[in-house]
């Protein structure tokens, strides 16, 4: 089953929303662009076997490969092909984590998102913060119609912070995480604009 079907007619999201990168602040966090000095903590996460158990991407091993992924996502963002912003706290702007959208589908306006996180902040709250204010972000100045997640079978944690925010699993995606040279199904969520409406209507 989709929810998020090909629309009849043409979507084109929002290009405003790419005009200059959009700072996010939470009730702890500032999100915003990765910057040079975030270099040892994306290093750090990405080269953490906790952290890459379930992320589906490559494992990074050297200071050059994280300011690599700093540069593809400025990149991404000047090409309007994506967004990722750098997950840091209020106290101590220290780098967290990431979150984003990739995998833009400009003509039907969908997008994916994707997000990471230090295990020394796991199980505070953070993410569920971190996404709130970046899905009101797709929807509101991006205006997209639809949001999907890509997420690992065994990540029961993600599962369940995706269904808090209104996620629905629809469908398996084949082989779309690649884990140690093997590549696995992945269970599809997906938040169509209406959901996420109803949602905050409720909250």
């Amino acid at each position: 089953m989709r929810l998020l079907k090909n629309s009849f007619k043409t979507f084109y999201v929002n290009w405003a929303a790419f005009k200059s990168f959009p700072n996010m602040e939470t009730k702890r966090l500032v999100l915003r662009e990765a910057e040079l000095k975030d270099v040892p903590f994306i290093l750090s996460n990405h080269s953490n076997d906790r952290v890459m158990k379930y992320l589906g991407s490559k494992r990074l091993d050297t200071m050059t490969e994280a300011e690599n992924l700093i540069q593809d996502a400025k990149e991404a963002f000047k090409n309007k092909e994506g967004i990722r912003w750098a997950i840091t706290h209020k106290k101590e702007d220290q780098y967290m984590g990431s979150i984003g959208f990739w995998k833009l589908d400009k003509k039907n306006g969908i997008a994916e998102i994707g997000y990471e996180l230090s295990p020394d902040y796991w199980g505070r709250g953070y993410m569920t913060e971190a996404l709130e204010v970046v899905l009101r972000f797709g929807f509101d100045r991006m205006l997209l119609r639809g949001i999907e997640a890509n997420v690992d079978p065994q990540n029961e944690a993600s599962g369940k912070v995706l269904r808090k925010m209104g996620f629905v699993a629809t469908r398996y995606g084949k082989g779309t995480f690649s884990v140690k040279g093997k590549m696995i199904d992945t269970i599809v969520f997906e938040l169509p604009r209406e959901l996420a409406e109803l949602s905050r209507e409720i909250d």
